[in-house]
């Protein structure tokens, strides 16, 4: 959407794509993890590792996702032209002239705001909003149920190890 209006080329928008893009990587290295640590369930099928801290990490970070969104989208996401409008012969010349992006005509640009706009401002994406923050439950007892379900054992293992060494031996 940045890169199609053309506000990618604004520090402040670089960082917050730059912000996106850590969250993508964080949550593709996350889905890695868990298939490197997937494990044959007792049925005999594959079930992926344990996915607490990417739930915690995915319900921390919907909010912050949805305000990117309405902040690169700005009015646009309320002022598009509906599929209607782009059909009337009298007014389709000014909203290809006024209307389109730097790199997207005004049919691509309305759909595309359009759909920025189910992600962050009608009623589906409040219902994803609500989900992402209640339904997994309670961010700061899956944070606490991270803690206490985390295997510690070989890092204070390494640690010891660490300060345990003779640096002169």
């Amino acid at each position: 959407m940045a890169k199609s209006i053309g506000v990618d080329e604004f520090r402040n928008i670089r960082e917050n794509l730059g912000e996106l893009v850590m969250y993508a990587e964080i949550v593709r290295l996350g889905l890695r993890g868990m298939e490197a640590d997937a494990r044959r369930t007792d049925g005999g099928l594959w079930a992926p590792g344990s996915d607490l801290a990417l739930s915690c990490f995915a319900a921390q970070i919907a909010p912050r996702l949805q305000e990117i969104l309405r902040g690169i989208g700005a009015s646009g996401l309320i002022m598009q032209p509906c599929e209607a409008d782009l059909r009337q012969p009298a007014l389709r010349p000014f909203l290809d002239r006024y209307m389109r992006g730097k790199a997207i005509n005004v049919v691509e640009k309305s759909r595309l705001f359009r759909l920025a706009w189910d992600l962050v401002g009608d009623g589906s994406a409040v219902r994803q909003d609500l989900y992402e923050r209640w339904h997994r439950g309670d961010v700061a007892r899956n944070r606490t149920n991270l803690f206490l379900t985390f295997d510690q054992t070989s890092t204070v293992e390494r640690m010891l190890d660490m300060i345990r060494t003779d640096p002169d031996a």
